[in-house]
């Protein structure tokens, strides 16, 4: 069995996963062809198509019409009361301007939106395979990395939203491609720091993400996340954001980047006693009815949730810390839908709890490697779970680092089953190749 899987070639695993992945794209967009919008990301689609239409980036205030939003502009710009599109600034901005790029081209289709989607899916899938080259190159744990990756469908199945995730997956890929490695060229730096830029314009969770890539490297002593470099990354990468403060410091009088804020997913995470990943929507809006919130996405509703999502943390700080570290796994076990049976969703949960363990496995059989790209998985795996820990988030907000886990969930694979099946040849493994190979 070895012997056969070693004849496989890297690239025709590489090419299987791609076929699969296309395929789940595929049964996904037929099944779900009428529900593409996927709850909240109207907000990316509205604002896109007027930006395409000529109207900038901007909602009619039919569409929406935040009373907080809509007294600030009016307040800014006087001129303007009359008007009837507000800048959008519910959302962030990122995929909306990509999506109108699209729109400019084919005109208003969702099934081309997505589908636009999925050539950002193979960009990203191709990305993956190059860092697994850099990574693995041939062996054991490239084979299996790519085999994980060809079953494992929710890249596949966010793809074919109207939203911005697979977009910042692409690009936080691209980013760890050119970034992860310990040449210190000007042009790789300029193109790191200007795509971590734009994937935190796609999504603002990857912000913060310097501060932790330089953490990373003082603890991991790695010559590829050295203070030059990554303040070079840091401060293009901030330039980003701040033209896209700036822009709503413009039109709203205030340096913000979204109107709506985390309130409403820490006020979930205070009620994870009551709100269970299986409940149904209607609970969790009756709970917002008693609280006087109308709609979440209005700034001052989300305000007022987050004030009481403090206060019960005050109240109960080590019930909070506790949930707090037991969603560190959630945020990478999905747990299906609330119409998914219930043998189906233990398999998935079982699944997804092993290869949780195996993951953290192979990040402790990393820890002393020297390999940029597995430092840096590191990193951006222990920066994702903890900048969402707190929050009640669902466990595709960590699909951006999802492949990362995969490189260690192969490493953990390939140990134990030398372990079992070929002690000798763990015995003999070489250190240059495994341990301290470097970029």
């Amino acid at each position: 069995m070895m012997k056969l899987f070693k004849s496989i070639d890297l690239k025709t695993i590489f090419i299987f996963a791609l076929i699969i992945q296309t395929i789940t794209f595929s049964l996904i967009v037929y099944v779900r062809r009428d529900n593409l919008l996927y709850a909240d990301f109207a907000f990316y689609e509205d604002a896109a198509w007027n930006l395409a239409a000529g109207k900038g980036l901007t909602h009619s205030r039919i569409f929406w019409d935040d009373p907080y939003l809509t007294n600030l502009y009016f307040r800014t710009h006087p001129e303007t009361a009359d008007g009837e599109y507000l800048p959008a600034t519910t959302m962030p901005i990122g995929y909306s301007i990509f999506l109108a790029g699209v729109y400019s081209i084919f005109g208003r289709n969702l099934l081309v939106a997505v589908f636009a989607n999925l050539l950002l899916l193979h960009c990203f899938l191709i990305i993956a395979f190059l860092l697994t080259k850099k990574a693995f190159g041939e062996s054991l744990e490239a084979k299996i990395t790519w085999l994980l990756i060809a079953v494992f469908p929710f890249w596949a199945h966010w793809a074919t939203t109207v939203g911005g995730d697979i977009l910042h997956t692409a690009l936080l890929a691209l980013f760890a491609f050119l970034f992860f490695r310990t040449d210190n060229k000007f042009w790789y730096l300029l193109l790191s720091g200007t795509t971590l830029g734009l994937a935190s314009v796609v999504r603002p969770y990857s912000i913060l993400l310097p501060v932790a890539l330089l953490i990373g490297g003082f603890v991991f002593r790695n010559p590829a996340f050295t203070l030059r470099k990554v303040g070079t990354i840091a401060l293009i990468c901030w330039l980003f954001v701040g033209m896209w403060a700036a822009r709503n410091y413009y039109y709203f009088g205030k340096p913000m980047l979204t109107s709506i804020g985390l309130g409403y997913s820490l006020w979930l995470a205070t009620y994870k006693d009551v709100f269970q990943d299986a409940v149904s929507w209607q609970v969790i809006e009756d709970r917002l009815t008693e609280q006087g919130v109308k709609d979440f996405h209005f700034h001052n509703d989300n305000e007022k949730l987050l004030a009481v999502a403090i206060e019960r943390v005050k109240t109960e700080p080590l019930k909070f810390a506790a949930t707090t570290l037991a969603s560190a796994a959630r945020l990478w076990i999905p747990v299906g839908g609330e119409n998914m049976p219930a043998p189906a969703k233990f398999l998935l949960i079982s699944y997804f709890l092993f290869v949780f363990a195996l993951m953290l496995v192979g990040i402790w059989l990393s820890r002393k490697r020297s390999n940029p790209i597995l430092v840096g998985g590191i990193i951006l795996i222990c920066y994702y779970t903890a900048f969402f820990m707190p929050l009640s988030m669902e466990s595709r907000y960590t699909l951006p680092v999802r492949f990362f886990s995969f490189l260690f969930v192969s490493i953990a694979i390939s140990y134990l089953f030398r372990l079992l099946f070929f002690p000798k040849d763990l015995a003999l493994q070489s250190e240059n190749t495994y341990v301290n190979n470097t970029v």
